[in-house]
């Protein structure tokens, strides 16, 4: 989970991280199993004239069977969200926004998979 965010600490980052994973393990996911699926969550931030900017990108890379003639395996994102915040509060607002995007990616994972 590549984070770069300057405004949070590692205490902070570890926790997010924890809270996405356990999110993923009720969902159904599987770690620590060697396969081609791959989830990111992706925070980069600047300062601004005391205001934080953060982009903050969510998704889902898989193995799939392209529809091309030879049905070629190939490695892409089926999966794909970003929020882009100006904040004030970014340690809120980045929760805010990582919940939020979870929820989305949650709810398509399921109706995809049912």
């Amino acid at each position: 989970m590549p984070n770069k965010a300057t405004y949070m600490d590692k205490e902070q980052k570890q926790s997010l991280k924890d809270s996405v994973i356990k999110r993923l393990e009720e969902a159904g996911f599987v770690f620590g199993k060697t396969d081609a699926t791959t989830f990111i969550l992706k925070i980069e931030s600047i300062n601004v004239e005391d205001t934080e900017v953060i982009y903050i990108q969510l998704g889902l890379a898989e193995e799939v069977l392209t529809p091309r003639p030879g049905k070629i395996h190939t490695f892409a994102f089926t999966y794909l969200a970003n929020d882009f915040i100006d904040s004030d509060e970014p340690i809120k607002d980045t929760l805010e926004s990582v919940d939020f995007l979870m929820s989305e990616f949650l709810e398509a994972y399921k109706d995809d998979n049912e």
